[in-house]
């Protein structure tokens, strides 16, 4: 209170600024009564000094409660992570507890090691993952497992001890978690495998290995292909591809030299093909000697002899289009094309055709361009004769699109019969079928049963419109 009114100021300022106003109202007169400028500065002066000093105590308190606060912080977390330690370092001295109490039991059963890895995950999974504890199987349950499987037959009892290796893929294997191996830096090479993968590698492969060197692929086909189904979904990828790769194929390899086309009673698709489905393209680096051995086998082949196309059929899936139709155009089309070229096509003498019969069944197996073009060339103006009645006729098969292109699609089958005396008749056989392998058969048979009338009748080839009309 300085006046009549109460008031409120902000600061020293403000009242000094009052002071100095009402001090500035007051008249000339009456300040010359008592006028001392140097005092009314100095106490001025003071008061400055005395509110700067308080603003200044005012901020060194201010940060002494923050310093206060931020170390009443520092403090809880302090004693809060002391307290996680020091739980943390009773679990690491129950974990050790507990693995060296079990260490001390020299003869652990396999129950007794499945309970003790059981406990260490579902109490300690932090030190579990931490520490990498399942490392801790490798000295505990590989010797176990190599005494499981030590006289274990693979092909014989394919299922032993899968559910065990089952289990214990259960306990130790967290790859589905993405976890990695110890620590996850500065690995070295033994880190790098995991702890279930080297109880397989070493307490299960040694078995699987002994079993595939005295297994044959050509009598024992189907129990290693259950075999290896039934442990495919228990391994490591990386295992299951040295198993393949660096067991079975190679293997698989041996006996296809081994193999004779002409002296083997067993047909090598048998045992060879069913493998496609596990071991996909690593098969494709035993074809090429099935294909020379086969087509060394063909050289003294008849094409009268069925059996070839049984032989080559099973192969047409497995090959590639192009490497099969290649397969065919080399070894199996020259062939049919001498075969044709010797045939007998006097009705009388050769009624059934077995040649062209034998032929046709080959365009299942075969492009159709390559029938059409080995008929065209055998069958050609200057290279097969018959003879009608006495006059030596020529034949000449053609089969062409509407655009006159030689292909295997729809289209008709010409014969052309050229007669001396510039008689020239023509047929057009008609094709009704849809399937182009059918259509053709079916347009051969009737130029042959069309041949065998015109031998049958004896007719005199004068009237091409009397022969068109007598061929409907």
């Amino acid at each position: 209170m300085t006046g009549k009114q109460q008031k409120v100021y902000s600061g020293y300022d403000s009242f000094s600024m009052k002071t100095r106003s009402q001090y500035d109202t007051v008249d000339e007169e009456e300040r010359t009564v008592f006028d001392v400028p140097e005092l009314i500065h100095n106490l001025n002066l003071l008061v400055d000094l005395t509110e700067e000093g308080i603003r200044r105590s005012n901020q060194q308190l201010m940060s002494l409660k923050d310093q206060t606060t931020a170390l009443e912080y520092d403090l809880q977390q302090v004693q809060k992570s002391l307290t996680t330690e020091e739980q943390e370092a009773q679990h690491i001295k129950d974990v050790y507890e507990l693995i060296n109490g079990f260490s001390s039991n020299r003869s652990p059963s396999m129950s007794e090691c499945q309970e003790l890895f059981k406990r260490l995950r579902s109490e300690y999974p932090h030190e579990y993952q931490l520490y990498s504890l399942e490392t801790v199987a490798i000295p505990i349950v590989l010797p176990l497992i190599q005494r499981h499987f030590a006289n274990w037959n693979p092909l014989k009892d394919k299922q032993y001890g899968c559910d065990l290796i089952s289990e214990w893929r259960d306990i130790l294997d967290d790859s589905k978690n993405g976890r990695k191996t110890t620590f996850g830096h500065n690995k070295t090479r033994g880190d790098e495998i995991k702890a279930y993968d080297r109880i397989v590698w070493e307490g299960i492969l040694p078995s699987i290995r002994r079993a595939c060197l005295q297994w044959d692929p050509r009598t024992e086909m189907h129990e290693m292909i259950e075999l290896v189904e039934q442990w495919i979904p228990l391994i490591s990828s990386w295992i299951r591809e040295n198993i393949l790769e660096q067991l079975i194929v190679p293997k698989i390899a041996e006996r296809v030299n081994q193999w004779d086309p002409m002296t083997d009673e067993v047909p090598i698709h048998l045992w060879l093909v069913p493998w496609l489905v596990l071991l996909g393209d690593r098969i494709q680096t035993v074809m090429p000697p099935i294909r020379q051995k086969l087509a060394k086998a063909l050289k003294l082949w008849d094409p009268m002899d069925r059996s070839a196309i049984a032989t080559l059929r099973p192969w047409k899936d497995v090959w590639s289009a192009g490497t099969f139709s290649a397969f065919i155009g080399q070894n199996i089309i020259p062939k049919l094309g001498t075969f044709l070229d010797t045939m007998e096509l006097n009705p009388q003498i050769n009624p059934d055709y077995p040649e062209w019969t034998a032929t046709m069944e080959w365009l299942e197996m075969s492009h159709p361009d390559a029938i059409v073009n080995t008929v065209t060339k055998y069958f050609s103006q200057d290279s097969t004769q018959f003879c009608v009645n006495g006059s030596i006729v020529q034949m000449l098969i053609i089969m062409r699109s509407k655009d006159g292109m030689l292909h295997g699609n729809h289209g008709s089958l010409k014969l052309f019969l050229i007669i001396p005396l510039s008689t020239r008749i023509f047929v057009d056989v008609s094709l009704q079928s849809q399937d182009p392998l059918k259509e053709k058969k079916s347009a051969v048979f009737k130029v042959f049963q069309l041949l065998q009338w015109l031998q049958l009748h004896k007719y005199q080839c004068q009237d091409s419109h009397q022969l068109l009309n007598n061929c409907h």
